[in-house]
């Protein structure tokens, strides 16, 4: 039997879409805007047995910083196993190969597990739990007059660098942000910006039931009360999910955010645009 691990081609596409199909029941729809959007600007990793790809793991670039300081690092997504070839070692196998290339080109790695076993799972990858968002949610409050305006992704990444400076923090390049955009979308939401009380406030968010799901902004924890209101009649929701940083909120319940590994920098506010996807511990 011959196995190999290497870089996916353009012709692994099909077999890349069937995986993730098979691994996290996405739609094809989905799934092939997520590979017509992003195979270009990633490295995605397969395992291969006799000419058939079992296990993939990709790769999407970012930056650590901090101040003047700054660190390549790769943010890990959607690794997942065959049903049928599940518990031969072959996650394990890509995450070391990972590792390696970390080692030898300089980079860091990253990712945010959804769940507890993924993070242990992961330690034993000397992946290290890292920072930490505060989930809160509330019900929405009376509207106030807000004129709301969509935000390009090159706009939102200029404001949202301008906003996460002071903090060390996970940088995207435009590209990423764009995807995150079109993914937003393509679940119902919307990334607004629009002024307040003098300030610029940028979000992006989707509606979930009645539930406004806010995936990051950069409005502390009172602001986003106080417009609460304005965003569920804009969305359609009575009550606001928010994930938000852990150096603007002390309030709701703590969220581990990232497992790091080789980072130069520590505590990074690393944003949910993507949660880590994993169908396999091994």
């Amino acid at each position: 039997m011959h196995h190999d691990i290497r870089p996916a081609a353009k012709e692994d596409i099909p077999a890349l879409v069937d995986l993730w199909q098979t691994c996290f029941h996405d739609s094809e729809a989905y799934i092939n805007l997520f590979y017509a959007h992003n195979f270009e600007r990633m490295l995605t990793l397969v395992y291969e047995c006799d000419g058939e790809v079992v296990s993939m793991l990709h790769l999407m670039h970012a930056a650590f910083v901090n101040g003047a300081s700054q660190q390549d690092a790769r943010l890990i997504y959607a690794t997942g196993t065959l049903p049928a070839k599940r518990k031969k070692g072959y996650i394990s196998a890509l995450l070391n190969y990972a590792k390696d290339l970390a080692r030898q080109q300089g980079f860091a790695l990253f990712l945010k597990p959804s769940n507890e076993a993924l993070t242990a799972y992961y330690q034993k990858f000397d992946f290290t739990p890292d920072a930490s968002f505060h989930c809160v949610s509330f019900e929405a409050g009376e509207p106030i007059s807000l004129d709301f305006s969509p935000l390009s992704a090159r706009d939102y990444n200029r404001l949202r660098d301008s906003a996460f400076a002071a903090y060390p923090y996970v940088k995207w390049e435009d590209s990423h942000i764009d995807w995150a955009i079109r993914d937003n979308a393509f679940f119902g939401g919307e990334t607004l910006t629009f002024a307040w009380q003098g300030n610029t406030y940028f979000l992006l968010g989707y509606p979930e039931g009645d539930t406004l799901v806010v995936s990051e902004t950069n409005l502390p924890p009172a602001e986003l009360k106080q417009c609460s209101g304005s965003l569920c009649a804009r969305f359609g929701t009575k009550r606001i999910l928010a994930y938000l940083p852990a150096f603007a909120c002390e309030e709701g319940e703590r969220v581990l955010s990232s497992v790091v590994y080789r980072n130069e920098i520590n505590n990074l506010y690393v944003n949910l645009i993507l949660i880590e996807r994993n169908s396999d511990y091994g």
